[in-house]
């Protein structure tokens, strides 16, 4: 599985992407490849899923389309109101 893995050091955040198969094991990877820095945050990345399936549809509603964010974060619902 894919991990973003948000790092501080130096006055900087920045984003490492690691593949491990648990948060613990994305935490120490990202630590390995920078040990001075500190984790701020590790999600998991959801956004190869849409490059080889296509944007999330919902079953149950027509016209509701989930579109992933290009930031890293949740889809956002852009179904007519």
């Amino acid at each position: 599985m894919k991990w973003e893995v948000k790092l501080y050091v130096g006055g900087q955040v920045f984003a490492e992407e690691v593949r491990a198969v648990n948060m613990k094991d994305a935490r120490e990877t990202a630590l390995a490849r920078n040990p001075k820095a500190k984790v701020i945050s590790v999600n998991a990345s959801f956004l190869w899923f849409d490059s080889l399936y296509g944007p999330l549809k919902c079953p149950n509603s027509e016209g509701v389309e989930l579109v992933p964010s290009t930031k890293g974060e949740a889809p956002l619902d852009r179904s007519p109101h």
